[in-house]
């Protein structure tokens, strides 16, 4: 019963070894994935932003043109 009892101790050994590998794996995947999640939220988030300031800009312009439209020439 000794080389039987050694087996299954040495088969128990090996699955719970190849768990915790999997669980690492797994784990460093998460992290993975979790810091790839963030980054294109950041990059979602700066292009909102550059929209927004695009568009500040494309106002602030419109609104020099109106202006100079309608103000008195001379008048500066």
């Amino acid at each position: 019963s000794g080389n039987s009892v050694e087996l299954l101790a040495n088969d128990i050994m090996a699955q719970a070894g190849r768990d915790v590998a999997l669980i690492e794996k797994n784990r460093r995947n998460g992290v993975v994935e979790s810091g790839s999640e963030a980054r294109a939220r950041i990059r979602t988030g700066n292009a909102e932003a550059l929209g927004g300031v695009m568009q500040s800009g494309a106002n602030a312009y419109s609104n020099i043109q109106t202006y100079k439209r309608y103000s008195i020439p001379g008048d500066e």
